[in-house]
């Protein structure tokens, strides 16, 4: 009986052990990530295929010429990569991740809280908190709810990357 009390008690800690550690590692790649993003990528609305401006979606791309770094983070999140070869041969080939819709809210969710780049990061919020209740599964918009997504569209995409653009506006002044 104390043999079985005793191995309980190795089994127990070591799955406590493997679960802590699995935590610390899942907490660092949300961390590289992020740092990766604010570094070498970008958090947009996309207009590929709208027909209006309020039917943008959410997009992730990162940018670089590792293959296997970005592989790893497709292989988290998912997405799709694409090679770009230049002219010039002291170039080297890069790479370009790019994340839709579901993917990319999945990935802002997890990393936005890490990331440092502050209007990155301020696109990141907005997106998280407010796309999936602008945006009805059906596709259908009312007046009232085009209008939100126009406020999320204008003020993601108001933020601008450089210079001092940046911008923000409380969605409930902009509603009463």
């Amino acid at each position: 009986m104390a043999y079985t009390l005793f191995y309980d008690k190795i089994i127990f800690l070591s799955t406590f052990w493997i679960l802590e550690v699995g935590s610390i590692i899942n907490s660092f790649m949300k961390q590289y990530v992020a740092g990766f993003l604010d570094a070498d990528g970008s958090v947009t609305l996309a207009s590929k295929t709208a027909k209006h401006s309020y039917q943008r979606r959410p997009e992730i791309t990162f940018f670089n010429a590792d293959l296997k770094l970005l592989k790893t983070i497709q292989k988290e999140y998912g997405g799709k990569i694409k090679e770009y070869n230049y002219d010039n041969p002291n170039w080297n080939t890069s790479y370009m991740l790019i994340l839709n819709c579901n993917e990319s809210l999945n990935l802002l969710d997890e990393v936005h809280p890490y990331m440092l780049h502050s209007k990155k990061k301020k696109r990141a919020e907005l997106i998280v908190k407010y796309y999936k209740q602008y945006t009805p599964r059906n596709g259908k918009y009312k007046e009232a709810l085009i209008k939100k997504k126009q406020w999320l569209n204008d003020q993601v995409m108001g933020i601008q990357m450089r210079g001092a653009g940046a911008y923000w506006q409380n969605p409930i002044s902009v509603f009463k």
